[in-house]
């Protein structure tokens, strides 16, 4: 018997409780946003190259293929600025190739790899070009910004040198390695008290913002009083200068993803047919950004974001696949639950340029209960996918946890025909179909079981939306097909 409640009546009171839909859910309602549910969910898991040379690709691909796990995202580029392989542009983190075995590995096994690059920091490039592009901080007033030489570079001035370099290490890869997947993170400004260089006071004199008044509103809310609010009010006011400042810097940001994104579709053009993957494009995000109310909840807002970060999930989702909201619950002091509302914002925010979201989910620090849970209200709130920070801190437990079993799926259904997200008239057809797949396991017919999965599947998409509540259509659609990966 499981010590962890994998699919159960919590599964559904969680979203008619407090998630995102006020009330109980009716059988045919469901949120607009959400894939439907003929998508094939992907189960992704972020890993450290470390991780793979330590214990060896084929070793952690083979366990990736028996948890389910359809996508990794290996860490290729870290702020250190080396290279998990072989590179004649970037510096080599290891004297092996990590990427090239890795991706073999995987892809040997189904399982689609994606390349992680960390965008904002580089202290390799930051030490061989004598931090020529490092950001410049507001600092307290009446002291004038200076540079801060720790690796991070400015988006402004990196746009010529860096941004060539980045691309250059981006355009290597892909042509290279069959990877499935190009995935940014740290494509974002760290704080909102960067960057102060030259470069960025001449842009903004152009674009007529009151550079001085920008520094007082942030040496007001950072330094002298420290109010934490001075800033973020004048946004939420439309305070011209905060509000041109803000976008200023967002525009940076685009203008990365959008390059990267070019980049990317060069490459498919140019791809051999049917020899190599049409590669994605995805970032992770900070949560904040998919969080709509600056005056009521300031620390955890899409302005927030915005002024913060310059991070603006409608904006930057139309040049990517997905997006990857890191909804770390525990480290923001929330509850799971709270990932549902973090899910939601993300669909409303990139649903409509056709981006998905894949929920990033905490497994550090957490019981596998926690994660079962933050996995559960994702799914309620519309995530195409997940994927799991970290691999190597993602226990055994919390594996066994998420994996579903047929049993946990007919307890599921029946709890969601108890709660009114199924009508009652179908529910026998629903148990007939998995007593079956049950049975046909216990014999040992896995092909068998998981045709029978398939016929739950497809009544579920039928069904979906009109006598099955969308959301429960999915969540139980996506853990058949979970089981159904594993069995085959």
């Amino acid at each position: 018997m499981r010590s962890t409640a994998r699919v159960s009546i919590v599964f559904f009171v969680l979203a008619a409780a407090a998630l995102c839909v006020p009330g109980r859910p009716a059988a045919s309602g469901g949120p607009a946003h959400g894939p439907a549910v003929s998508a094939a969910e992907s189960r992704a898991v972020w890993i450290w190259g470390g991780t793979v040379r330590s214990e060896g690709p084929e070793a952690v691909a083979e366990a990736m293929k028996a948890a389910g796990v359809t996508d990794a995202i290996l860490l290729v580029k870290g702020t250190a600025g080396t290279v998990g392989y072989p590179s004649a542009i970037a510096p080599h983190a290891a004297t092996v190739d990590t990427l090239g075995p890795f991706t073999d590995a995987c892809h040997a096994r189904g399982i689609r790899v994606h390349a992680w690059l960390n965008y904002h920091q580089d202290d390799a490039f930051g030490a061989r070009t004598k931090n020529a592009y490092s950001i410049w901080h507001v600092r307290t007033m009446p002291a004038p910004p200076s540079s801060v030489n720790d690796g991070r570079i400015c988006p402004l001035r990196a746009q010529e040198e860096y941004n060539a370099y980045f691309l250059a290490i981006v355009d290597e890869i892909l042509e290279r390695y069959p990877v499935d997947g190009i995935h940014l993170d740290y494509i974002r400004y760290p704080h909102a008290v960067y960057c102060f260089c030259p470069a960025h006071q001449a842009k903004a004199a152009a674009e007529g913002i009151d550079f001085t008044r920008v520094r007082t509103l942030l040496n007001q809310t950072y330094y002298a009083p420290a109010d934490q609010t001075t800033y973020f009010d004048a946004i939420a006011s439309g305070d011209p200068d905060a509000v041109k400042w803000a976008a200023m810097r967002s525009s940076e940001i685009e203008g990365v993803v959008r390059t990267v994104r070019e980049a990317v579709d060069r490459h498919n053009g140019r791809r051999p047919a049917g020899r190599r993957p049409v590669v994605q494009l995805s970032a992770a995000f900070m949560p904040e950004g998919a969080l709509s109310n600056l005056v009521t909840d300031r620390a955890r807002s899409d302005q927030y974001a915005l002024a913060h970060y310059a991070q603006d999930y409608g904006r930057l989702s139309k040049w990517l696949s997905f997006v990857a909201p890191m909804a770390y619950h525990k480290d923001y002091g929330k509850p799971a639950s709270w990932v549902g509302q973090v899910v939601a914002g993300a669909a409303a925010k990139a649903g409509p340029n056709g981006s998905g979201v894949w929920a990033g989910i905490q497994t550090y620090n957490v019981t596998p209960q926690d994660v079962v849970d933050a996995l559960s209200a994702a799914r309620l709130n519309g995530s195409s996918g997940f994927a799991l920070f970290r691999y190597g801190t993602t226990t055994p437990q919390a594996w066994e946890a998420l994996k579903p079993t047929i049993a946990d799926i007919r307890e599921a259904t029946a709890a969601a025909a108890e709660a009114g997200w199924i009508d009652a008239n179908l529910l026998n057809s629903f148990e007939q179909k998995l007593a079956a797949a049950e049975a046909s396991l216990e014999a040992g017919r896995d092909g068998a079981a998981a045709n029978q999965l398939g016929a739950f599947v497809n009544e579920l998409k039928a069904q979906g939306g009109k006598g099955v509540d969308a959301r429960a259509a999915r969540a139980l659609a996506a853990d058949a097909l979970w089981v159904s990966d594993l069995l085959r």
